[in-house]
């Protein structure tokens, strides 16, 4: 049987493991800050930017081949070249876009903590 009490240390459990996730988000966020004003790796993000362009082109230039392919074989060699760069791209894309979505959710934590901290503290003041 689960009492009142149970219910609210599993609610205070929840809490507590939340903002812990939480601060480990926003204690890592300096560190992507940090990165993102740093001219080297926005020199860096410019590279991988000319790569994913680089993707792009051997993606299309993939698809045009694929309508002029004589045999299936060859349709299907051409749709692995195709889905090697795709993913390819896709992941480089992921770590471009990271820091700042790190950073982003970090300024979401922090809004969450807050919210936490109160619910928290009614939940301990109901005891």
């Amino acid at each position: 049987m689960i009492t009142e009490e149970s219910r609210k240390q599993k609610k205070l459990a929840s809490i507590e493991e939340e903002l812990k996730y939480l601060k480990q988000v926003v204690d890592a966020a300096p560190r992507y800050e940090r990165l993102i004003e740093n001219d080297d790796f926005k020199a860096v993000l410019e590279d991988l930017k000319n790569v994913v362009a680089s993707h792009d082109h051997e993606i299309q230039r993939t698809m045009a081949l694929y309508g002029t392919a004589p045999s299936f074989f060859k349709q299907m060699r051409l749709s692995t070249i195709l889905m090697a760069h795709q993913i390819q791209k896709d992941q480089i894309l992921t770590a471009i876009a990271r820091p700042d979505r790190i950073v982003f959710l970090a300024a979401q934590a922090r809004e969450r903590i807050a919210v936490l901290k109160k619910q928290r503290q009614e939940a301990m003041n109901n005891d």
